[in-house]
């Protein structure tokens, strides 16, 4: 999720990780903002 956030490709992860929650995916988005790497 990190990589598309930064306008790069990534593709879904493999087992045995899991996909994102959508309160991680947010949380990640609001670290990204915090630290200047997203606006």
């Amino acid at each position: 999720y990190w990589q598309e956030l930064l306008g790069q490709a990534g593709g879904r992860v493999r087992a045995p990780l899991l996909e994102l929650t959508d309160a991680e995916r947010a949380a990640t988005r609001n670290a990204f903002e915090a630290c200047g790497l997203l606006r």
